[in-house]
């Protein structure tokens, strides 16, 4: 059965826990594919996770998008199935992740130190897991975070409306590994973002560089696969009964319970599935 309990500090505790509880050199493991996919923007920036700022309406966001050229970010008729790999890397890290969606549902898998980390997004539940423990937590997702799901393409591969949303423009087309490509670029305080995406309406991203200027990192991420049109049972997005889950019955409880101790696994990693606040 699917047990429930309740507890956690912002996401450098949450990193600390995973550390802490993990055995072996495993444990040397987890603090650099997390702070290589926060650098890369899959996961929230770390220690910010309660201080996600309002965003703009599904509306405002189509428009702003329709007015730099890229096509509509809602999504066709229908259900279509994704499929994606990324690799990232920075200059000593690597990190692997593997997408699927069919609508609005969501699931992913990344390995940090030897764990595979499993998210799963269905209806007002988010979820993340350990597959070799079978522990994790479940999160009622924010009513905001819930309405954006019927108005996007796809839950994942947001990249290029996030840059567009900063006031990234366009800056060239080529070909990228022979396929014709879009590329877009942000320059600001924070650093320089580039996105190589596919130059269709579906804008499936390609590859982004990534430099953090108060670090003076650079990270590097390559989406090696896209399988549009993929035929995915709804079952794949439904945990397995033999779980155990903490039960946070809202996003706030969540935050609460971080500033009492460790909930394992990891922190969210796609924070803007999970919470988002309704600019008013």
């Amino acid at each position: 059965m699917i047990g429930t309990s309740s507890r956690r500090s912002p996401v450098l505790v949450a990193i600390a826990e995973l550390k802490a509880t993990l055995t072996g050199a495993a444990r040397f493991g987890l603090m650099a594919p997390l702070a290589l996919m926060a650098l890369l923007g899959l996961m929230a920036p770390l220690g910010l996770m309660a201080l996600t700022p309002p965003t703009a309406t599904a509306a405002q966001a189509a428009e702003g998008i329709r007015e730099k050229g890229v096509e509509d970010p809602r999504p066709p008729a229908g259900n279509p199935g994704f499929y994606a790999t990324t690799v990232g890397r920075s200059t000593r890290e690597m990190v692997v992740v593997q997408y699927w969606s069919k609508g609005p549902l969501f699931r992913s898998e990344v390995i940090i130190a030897g764990h595979p980390i499993i998210t799963v997004v269905n209806g007002d539940d988010y979820f993340m897991w350990d597959e070799l423990t079978k522990s994790g937590y479940v999160v009622n997702r924010t009513p905001a975070a819930v309405e954006l799901d019927h108005q996007r393409k796809r839950p994942f591969g947001l990249e290029l409306e996030d840059l567009i949303a900063d006031g990234g423009e366009k800056v060239r087309s080529e070909s990228l590994n022979g396929i014709p490509a879009d590329v877009y670029r942000i320059t600001d305080n924070a650093g320089r973002r580039t996105i190589w995406v596919t130059a269709d309406k579906l804008s499936l991203p390609l590859r982004m560089e990534t430099f953090e200027r108060r670090s003076g990192r650079t990270g590097h991420l390559d989406w090696v696969s896209w399988l549009p049109g993929l035929v995915i049972p709804e079952r794949f997005f439904v945990p397995p009964p033999d779980l155990e889950l903490q039960r946070f019955d809202s996003y706030p409880e969540y935050l609460a319970a971080m500033q009492q101790g460790p909930v394992l696994p990891a922190p969210p990693l796609f924070h803007y599935l999970l919470h988002q606040r309704s600019s008013e």
